[in-house]
């Protein structure tokens, strides 16, 4: 029942072919018309071969094979990696047919994976290459750091290096340490290995750059766990990469092509209102308006999608000048009143002179404009907003105060940086700044070298603070 349940999950799961001897005998006879197996799954304990001695018949035609066995204990293990098995499941519960299937689809993926081990022992550097060449990674082996060098420029595409701390010609510190130069931990994994006794050793080699620490000796599990996890580690995050890449085409394609239908129904809505259609009465202007408004807000959000998927990307720019921030504060809070005018919202404002920033005026324009919605969209009619402008130190500090009718105990600042965080609010006053714009204006700040942060309370209003630095 086993034998069947895991052919029918190898050959669904993993399109492998397979075949199955229940005992020895068949086993031998299976072997001897064909050998050029991927692997063998093989159980210790078989009718006509009770201590294991299928184990050597299938090494013995050079097959690394996976034993799985109800019953294991230390002797066993010992007998078992002595006989140079890639690694053991224990058949104990439904599980382990998972295991199994996960530890094959893992054997296939280390085909493509290059690992390079510099140690200068050579029975040392024998063992480390038939354990991962029993794990099916394609290994090479170098002496000392030197040669691995010129082996990383060879073979840029090794994604583990294993490295041993004493070597001749250049040590395992120094080893990482031109690692680092060239590859990020994003791209390639370094696993540090000494007999140095102590914890200097492991520190030293994480300080460097090196993404984890063997000490010998070390058993053949931890040595499999610890290469299995920095290599999914990598995986995983070029997985993210790609998806990442997927998501920002999609956002594109999708942005574009809304873009045009929703200029046209802003164009549209405004030659209405000019009369270009006929007259038209005061219902029908409030309506038009009202899709005018509604077009603008959506256009402004694609604008928004469109610049954060170039940020990601890189592809949007930053030009910086010197320019002058109180000028540009007191230009929008002239703009901040016209459109607070028939509103029952009061706008303060103590601007004071600060030095000339680099900055991109217009994103850094883009942004006050998303932050004075955000904080204006958290008060009623009656409330209050604040604008200042001064120097602290180092840093040119603008704050968006907006104030309601009651206040509350003190507030904590919470820096942006969680994509796309928004309050709720229930203000229906003025634009609203979306989740998007939002974490535009973050970036934006964040591009420029600073920090935004918002201070929120239920009852009291939101504040909302940029820091920039005096360069």
């Amino acid at each position: 029942m086993f034998a069947e349940m895991l052919r029918r999950n190898v050959e669904t799961k993993l399109n492998f072919k397979t075949k199955i001897a229940y005992s020895y005998a068949k086993a031998k006879q299976i072997l001897e018309q064909q050998n050029n197996f991927f692997t063998a799954l093989l159980d210790v304990s078989l009718p006509d071969a009770p201590r294991g001695e299928i184990i050597d018949l299938v090494t013995s035609h050079h097959i690394s094979p996976i034993v799985f066995t109800g019953k294991f204990d230390d002797k066993i293990r010992e007998q078992m990696f002595a006989k140079k098995i890639v690694d053991y499941i224990l058949k104990d519960n439904v599980r382990s047919i998972n295991n199994i299937i996960e530890l094959l689809e893992r054997l296939i993926k280390n085909q493509k994976t290059k690992i390079l081990i510099a140690e200068d022992s050579p029975s040392l550097r024998s063992i480390l290459v038939r354990l991962l060449t029993n794990y099916k990674f394609q290994v090479i082996d170098v002496p000392n750091g030197q040669v691995g060098l010129e082996v990383l420029t060879e073979h840029p595409d090794v994604k583990l290096v294993i490295t041993d701390y004493n070597m001749p010609n250049m040590d395992g510190f120094v080893f990482t340490e031109r690692i680092r130069q060239k590859y990020s931990k994003e791209e390639l994994a370094i696993i540090g290995i000494s007999d140095s006794s102590g914890s200097l050793v492991s520190v030293r080699f994480l300080k460097l750059g090196a993404n984890d620490y063997l000490a010998k000796p070390f058993a053949n599990e931890e040595l499999y766990s610890r290469v299995i996890q920095n290599i999914e580690i990598l995986e995983n995050i070029q997985k993210l990469k790609r998806l990442n890449e997927i998501k920002n085409k999609f956002l594109n394609v999708v942005a574009k092509d809304l873009r045009e239908p929703i200029s046209a129904i802003k164009g549209f809505s405004e030659l209405m209102l000019e009369g270009v259609a006929g007259t038209l009465n005061e219902e029908q202007k409030e309506y038009l308006g009202i899709i005018k408004k509604s077009s603008e807000d959506i256009l402004s959000l694609v604008n928004s999608l469109l610049d954060l998927s170039a940020f990601e990307k890189g592809e949007l720019e930053i030009q910086r000048i010197r320019f002058s921030l109180d000028k540009l504060v007191q230009e929008q809070v002239e703009l901040f009143k016209f459109q607070l005018e028939n509103q029952n919202i009061t706008l303060e404002e103590e601007i004071k002179n600060v030095p000339s920033l680099l900055i991109d005026p217009k994103k850094i324009t883009q942004t006050i404009q998303s932050l004075f919605n955000y904080a204006l969209g958290s008060i009623p009619s009656g409330g209050k907003i604040f604008i200042s402008l001064d120097r602290q130190d180092n840093l040119v500090i603008l704050k968006i105060i907006a104030s309601k009718h009651e206040t509350c105990g003190d507030n904590q600042d919470q820096p942006l940086t969680n994509q796309f965080y928004l309050a709720e609010t229930n203000s229906k006053i003025g634009a609203k700044t979306s989740d998007l714009e939002l974490e535009l204006a973050h970036k934006i700040i964040e591009a420029h070298n600073g920090q935004l942060l918002l201070q929120e309370n239920a009852y009291a209003g939101t504040e909302v603070s940029v820091l920039l630095p005096v360069q």
